[in-house]
């Protein structure tokens, strides 16, 4: 059995997220993701996804379903504090707020 300490340790981004798992993107993006995650799983690497990044991939994602997806990448994923909580409640307030900055709604802010 191989020690975890000896694993590499990688941390990817929201847009590796996007192009991976939701698989939206250019086919490039769509290749480069999939290349990606196929060498991590070699390599048995352990694979950060900030709390930050987490906020943004749950955006889109109506909030009953935060707790299912968030299940899902943790399993996945190591995802350190800024809490998981905190996430699905960042992602709940910029959706809102986008929501309310549609163009030509100036002032949407005040």
């Amino acid at each position: 059995m191989k020690d975890k300490a000896s694993d590499p340790i990688v941390a990817i981004d929201f847009m590796i997220l996007v192009w991976g798992i939701r698989k939206t993107g250019t086919r490039e993006q769509l290749q480069r993701a999939r290349w990606l995650f196929q060498k991590l799983e070699e390599e048995e690497a352990q694979v950060i996804l900030s709390s930050v990044a987490l906020a943004e991939y749950l955006t889109p994602v109506p909030p009953d379903e935060h707790r299912d997806v968030i299940a899902a990448l943790t399993k996945r994923f190591i995802v350190p504090p800024f809490d998981v909580r905190c996430a699905s409640l960042a992602a709940s307030l910029f959706a809102e707020g986008k929501n309310l900055r549609q163009m030509d709604k100036r002032g949407a802010r005040k």
